[in-house]
């Protein structure tokens, strides 16, 4: 499956169908899978340790790479080439959004382990899940595909 967005047009439909993507297919577009599945393990494999927030750091730059490595060449256009780089950059801030949200949602207990090198500011726990929910919903109605 390509993750390249294809965008609305006004040209009339073959068969009936709209080939474009709808809001539902373009929020699983622009989540980047590839790179929260990696982050998830990889933390979990990453014990207490003096160095587990640098870790928490060298795995989120890593994802980043990866989402751009892999979303840059899944976005090509066939016919030109050019990657979607508004579709890559989506996904990169994403992926940075989501490391806000578990900032807030993990870590708050005494003892509890960092999940996120991004760290939280006290009585602000709310605004990196209250982010992660209105950029996923509001992003696939602004950003439908390049013409």
């Amino acid at each position: 499956m390509s993750l390249r967005i294809v965008p609305v047009t006004n040209l009339e439909t073959v068969g009936g169908s709209d080939p474009s993507d709808g809001w539902s297919t373009r929020i699983a577009k622009l989540i980047p899978a590839e790179a929260l599945g990696l982050y998830g393990t990889a933390v979990a494999m990453v014990h207490e340790t003096p160095y587990r927030v640098a870790a928490l750091w060298v795995i989120a730059l890593f994802c980043i790479l990866l989402v751009f490595l892999i979303r840059s060449q899944a976005t090509r256009d066939p016919r030109t080439g050019k990657p979607q780089y508004r579709a890559v950059l989506i996904a990169i801030l994403s992926f940075v959004i989501w490391l806000v949200a578990l900032g807030s949602a993990t870590g708050t207990e005494p003892g509890a382990l960092p999940v996120s090198p991004i760290p939280t500011l006290p009585g602000l726990e709310f605004v990196g899940p209250l982010a992660a929910l209105l950029w996923g919903t509001i992003v696939p109605y602004v950003y439908t595909g390049e013409r």
